[in-house]
């Protein structure tokens, strides 16, 4: 009895799929039987739903680049905020040129203008060496100008950009045809008695 009495908590299991039978429809020696229930009946539909996949794209991307760029920007700035901080004015020692990043009051920025950013001496200088090149190609511009003016007018030089013919070619063609010429020049002589 002992070994029945351990089955009683899976009883309770099938407790949600049987029905208990009224005292009228059950046998004269019982008063309950179990009758398993099939949960089968009803009209289930598969319903079409548009797609998620865009949705869940976008918010894996942006939560991907958040961790991958927000996340460590926010840390380094803390870090930069609580431990360096900004910088303070001070006496410039003598003989001591400060650079162009120096000026600047917090370390990102000092950062920024030192490695990102060209100093404004440099980009004066580009901007010199481009002036430099325009001058440049304006001088010899004006000169090509002047050259052909002065061929036009004078009418005594080739231009300069004129290239005569080279008649190696010609005389080469020229040797082989005369040679040509002569070996049929020679067979006709051959054949005539």
């Amino acid at each position: 009895m002992v070994a029945w009495s351990s089955f009683r908590p899976f009883g309770s299991l099938f407790s949600n799929v049987a029905v208990k039978l009224s005292s009228a429809t059950a046998p004269a020696n019982t008063s309950r039987v179990l009758v398993p229930l099939r949960a089968m009946s009803g009209h289930r539909l598969f319903e079409i739903h548009p797609s998620k996949y865009m949705w869940v794209k976008y918010k894996d991307t942006t939560h991907f680049y958040i961790m991958i760029g927000l996340i460590p920007w926010v840390c380094v700035i803390t870090y930069l905020n609580l431990f360096i901080g900004p910088a303070q004015l001070a006496p410039i020692p003598e003989g001591y040129v400060p650079k162009e990043h120096e000026y600047h009051r917090h370390p990102l920025t000092r950062f920024i203008a030192q490695y990102v950013v060209p100093s404004t001496q440099e980009e004066y200088e580009r901007t010199l060496h481009v002036l430099y090149e325009d001058d440049e190609i304006k001088a010899m511009q004006d000169l090509t100008r002047r050259v052909e003016e002065l061929m036009a007018k004078k009418k005594d030089y080739k231009l300069f950009w004129h290239r005569p013919v080279t008649t190696k070619y010609h005389i080469h063609s020229g040797k082989k045809w005369a040679k040509h010429e002569e070996e049929l020049i020679g067979e006709n002589q051959s054949s005539v008695p």
